[in-house]
């Protein structure tokens, strides 16, 4: 039989190894919009420190981001040293995987740090529970896959929080200086977000050395001795927090002009919307914002377990505290099982605090982000654990089929093989997770780059992916990707630009904002590709070939020539525009026809349309007008292209490509069809004619 000791430490191997597989599964094959940013910080972070002496020079921003510079940083450097070059925005796929690995093993190593504080405040059991939610809980996963800073802030703000219960606790100042290490760290990732850590520590210090002890012994002239002891240990806790914080982020070292930097940093994070809103009047988003990412973002077992061991323990905590602990004459040490359920439910009652203190502090600013709350979002899943814990006897003692030991343990099993499937069906993309109950966060904070890495891979495939030329939003990212060159969306009428890419998160938002733009020029035009993320349409592509992609030209068409196409039509067709030149402005004279046909071998017209040559402008599409055709819903026709009174000097030609870009095959004939021949053994199945049908 084994003992708790082993089975808690085997346990917690199996939560670092579950961790870390899950973030590792689809690392690195996607990107967000901010990570070219930390990824080429974190490259030139140890270039200043190591290469250059420069500790001033690590200093980028008043985040400030250290952690995640040291952690990322030393992927690149490794694969920095392999390639011989440093990192850069043309290469940054060649590190993404290095620079995404060791941020992944570090959220797993402090999960089973977190794993183990629990266990020392509210047992193994809790622990343990709370480990595996936390590794598995999808939008966690996802924060966890990429070079960022929130994640990490997270956990370190959470290990900070549980040191600080267990020094209350046990009274040990072990515990404390812990505290202050992980509260070093987290102003060393996050700065602003973290010191609401200070705020919260002196508030459950100053209840629980002051007010409670007061209240207890009822005597309240010793209360100066012990603001003495919150005076000392806040010192203390705060000075590791300051030395780490100092160690962690070299620029301190050297750099003496902070203040400006950081009062500039607050007046925008309090000041500034992230993205200006078109669901009121107001651009910033609403009081309820946060309340719907935690609705959205953390999934329903653990929202639900978590919110309901949060009312049932605060509420036994509210009746223990007040009617027997504090007012009768027993205390918490007096019977085990009294010391076990007060412990509890006095650390849920102080992580509730935390969590919902801070979405409260968060909601305050205008500058709001789904990733903002995740220093509140990482308690749900430990709520979740102690939830579990807390209600299995009632389950097992309530559900009698339970009452055999192998089905107790085949639930377990059940419900820890659901636990585990939460992020299968969002990989690689878990960090787009959102529950199937509440769709309810803003349009504007759904997606943040990860699906154009799919749609550069689909246009990569194109026929002219080695001379294409797409205006993208979020350029950066799918640049990362993409093989040609990318441009953003400002660029979208440049002739150059071949595919116009629009996301998701582009709606929604003022009218005066490109996206709004974007999306109201591209409303009723058919994408030729979707990027669908769990169901949802994430990425629109829409074919934007200009005549740029047109270079060859059939030559003068005169008499029995003749250029068509085989074309897929929309469900109404009334017009089709045709790329065509006439010899750099030449006043070219004679007739053209457009022949619109059922098939590419019929000799007669559905539709004629005839234009003199003279209107045909130079290196311009030409739009042929007819009377709409009803019904075709998609069906092959064939137009084509002649005119058989005009002569060499006197003609005009028409655009086409060695390429097969277009749906539909091309049809060049240079002289008239001979005994048993057909129009389709002229066909060109490699080629295009540059033309393109109504979009509307």
């Amino acid at each position: 039989m084994w003992s708790t000791e082993k089975i808690f430490a085997v346990s917690v191997v199996g939560i670092f190894v579950l961790a870390l597989c899950v973030r590792l599964v689809g690392i690195g094959s996607f990107m967000t919009v901010d990570e070219e940013r930390w990824m080429i910080r974190s490259g030139e972070f140890y270039e200043k420190l190591f290469d250059k002496n420069d500790p001033g020079g690590t200093f980028t921003t008043t985040h400030p981001g250290a952690t995640t510079q040291w952690l990322a940083g030393l992927g690149i450097r490794w694969k920095e040293m392999k390639l011989g070059t440093g990192v850069d925005t043309s290469n940054l796929s060649e590190f993404r995987f290095v620079s995404t690995v060791p941020i992944a093993i570090a959220v797993s190593l402090l999960i089973v740090g977190v794993v183990y504080l629990l266990s020392k405040l509210m047992g193994y059991r809790v622990g343990v529970w709370a480990g595996m939610l936390l590794a598995v809980e999808p939008y966690l996963v996802g924060m966890s896959q990429i070079v960022h800073l929130d994640m990490l802030l997270a956990l370190f703000m959470l290990a900070s929080a549980l040191c600080v219960l267990l020094y209350i606790e046990e009274k040990k100042w072990l515990w404390l200086m812990m505290g202050g290490l992980f509260m070093g760290l987290s102003f060393g990732t996050k700065l602003m977000p973290a010191l609401w850590l200070v705020i919260w520590f002196g508030g459950v210090l100053i209840i629980n050395t002051t007010v409670f002890k007061g209240l207890k012994e009822r005597d309240w002239r010793s209360l100066s001795g012990y603001m003495k002891q919150v005076v000392r240990v806040s010192s203390f806790f705060i000075g590791i927090a300051i030395i780490t914080f100092y160690v962690v982020w070299p620029a301190l070292w050297v750099k003496e002009d902070l203040n400006n930097s950081y009062q500039r940093d607050v007046v925008s994070v309090v000041t500034q919307e992230h993205v200006a809103q078109a669901e009121s009047d107001n651009p910033i988003q609403p009081i309820t914002f946060y309340a719907r990412v935690v609705l959205s973002r953390v999934t329903p077992f653990v929202l639900f377990v978590g919110m309901g061991l949060m009312i049932m323990l605060v509420k036994y905590a509210m009746s223990l505290m007040i009617f027997k602990h504090f007012v009768g004459k027993i205390t918490r040490h007096d019977n085990i099982k009294d010391k076990k359920m007060f412990v509890s439910a006095w650390v849920v009652g102080w992580l509730a605090v935390y969590a919902l203190g801070y979405l409260a502090l968060i909601t305050m600013a205008a500058k709001k982000a789904d990733r903002y709350a995740l220093p509140a979002l990482v308690v749900f899943p430990v709520l979740a654990g102690a939830g579990l814990v807390v209600v299995w006897p009632v389950i097992r003692e309530k559900i009698k089929f339970l009452g055999s030991l192998k089905r107790r343990y085949s639930l377990i099993a059940f419900i820890i093989f659901a636990i585990l499937l939460q992020p299968v069906g969002w990989v690689p993309y878990t960090i787009s997770y959102n529950s199937d109950l509440f769709n309810v966060r803003p349009l504007t904070q759904q997606g943040w780059g990860e699906g154009l890495d799919a749609a550069a891979r689909w246009i990569n495939n194109s026929p002219l992916a080695d001379r294409l030329t797409i205006a993208s939003w979020y350029p950066g990212v799918m640049r990362t990707y993409f093989k040609g060159k990318t441009m953003s969306l400002s660029s979208r009428n440049d002739d150059r630009v071949g595919y116009v890419v629009t996301y998701r998160n582009m709606g929604d938002r003022a009218r005066q904002d490109i996206a709004s733009n974007v999306l109201d020029e591209f409303q009723d035009i058919d994408p030729v590709h979707v990027i669908k993320i769990g169901g949802v349409e994430y990425v629109y592509i829409y074919e934007t070939l200009g005549l740029h992609y047109f270079p060859s030209n059939i030559g003068e068409l005169t008499g029995a020539k003749e250029i068509g196409q085989i074309v897929n039509v929309p469900k109404y067709w009334d017009s089709i525009e045709i790329g065509m030149s006439n010899y750099s402005g030449r006043k070219n004279t004679k007739e053209v026809v457009l022949h619109v046909r059922s098939g590419v071998n019929d000799s007669e017209d559905i539709r004629t349309v005839k234009v003199n040559a003279s209107e045909i402008e130079d290196g311009q599409w030409h739009k042929f007008m007819f009377d709409a055709i009803e019904g075709v819903d998609g069906n092959e026709y064939y137009v084509a292209i002649t005119s058989e009174e005009s002569v060499k000097g006197d003609a005009i030609t028409v655009r086409f490509v060695d390429r097969d870009v277009l749906s539909g095959e091309m049809v060049w004939r240079n002289r008239l069809i001979r005994e048993g021949e057909q129009n389709e053994n002229f066909l060109k199945r490699e080629y295009d004619m540059a033309y393109r049908l109504p979009t509307r």
